[in-house]
């Protein structure tokens, strides 16, 4: 297998990196909610819009961790992975907005009405961002056999030869 390149270049991310960045980015925006008498008096569940053992369910692991540190109150991790995180969205849109159940899911999310037109829920209005937790790089691999040497390549095969 060989990676294809594009023309913008994608900085190297660690995971030590990714996780700071996540944690800060969580401790950034929850202080009011940390500060609130009554909230949580109870667990709190993260839905992650991804299998255990996904990179996004890495994160929200050690959010989770962290956060029930922070807070006092046990942070639960609920992976309900399929269709690009859209149960786990679906499920988030449909439950008491009270804060004990939480979304963490990848930007992709943003794209779903024009992938999935038949939606039960509004991305716009149903879900509030809260906190941007990381970055990471999106790799295209594809047989070093084919010889392709950018996107551009792939692109014109396939436009050739639709189908395969």
């Amino acid at each position: 297998m060989q990676a294809i390149r594009s023309s913008s270049r994608t900085p190297k991310t660690s995971r030590r990196t990714l996780l700071a960045a996540s944690l800060a980015g969580l401790a950034l925006a929850l202080p009011h909610v940390a500060r609130a008498d009554s909230w949580p008096d109870r667990p709190v569940t993260l839905v992650v819009g991804f299998s255990p053992g996904s990179s996004i369910d890495m994160v929200a692991r050690v959010i989770a961790q962290r956060l029930g540190d922070r807070l006092g109150q046990p942070v639960v991790v609920d992976n309900k992975a399929g269709a690009g995180g859209n149960l786990a969205a679906g499920q988030i849109a449909a439950a008491p907005a009270d804060g004990y159940k939480l979304l963490v899911v990848a930007n992709s999310i943003a794209i779903s009405p024009a992938v999935y037109p038949n939606l039960k829920f509004d991305t716009q209005k149903d879900l509030k961002a809260i906190a941007y937790v990381g970055i990471g790089p999106v790799i295209l691999k594809v047989n070093q056999q084919r010889g392709f040497q950018s996107v551009a390549d792939l692109v014109k095969y396939a436009k050739a030869h639709p189908g395969p």
